[in-house]
């Protein structure tokens, strides 16, 4: 390969990494949310796949303490974020 051939693949590579770079910035400040069971559990990520919120919808908590609700809220938080890195580590 000629040395003007290479050093057009290597700036190649450089702005397709650019490129990339500001894609996922771009990625990270969006919000995607979800929801399930008829709306009985709604998940909030953002673009690097972090779980933002969880909140259980009202048919979700009939007849159960608002506390208890939290609490389950947060125990199903801490689980996709536990998931989420170790899916992470996975691919690393």
């Amino acid at each position: 390969m000629m040395k003007g051939q290479l050093a057009g693949l290597m700036k190649q590579a450089q702005e397709m990494q650019a490129k990339m770079a500001k894609i996922q910035e771009e990625l990270a400040q969006k919000e995607i949310e979800a929801s399930s069971g008829g709306g009985m559990v709604t998940v909030r990520m953002n673009g690097q796949q972090e779980v933002l919120a969880v909140q259980g919808g009202s048919s979700l908590a009939q007849g159960l303490d608002q506390g208890v609700c939290r609490l389950f809220g947060h125990v199903l938080l801490l689980s996709l974020v536990s998931a989420t890195v170790s899916l992470d580590c996975m691919v690393s």
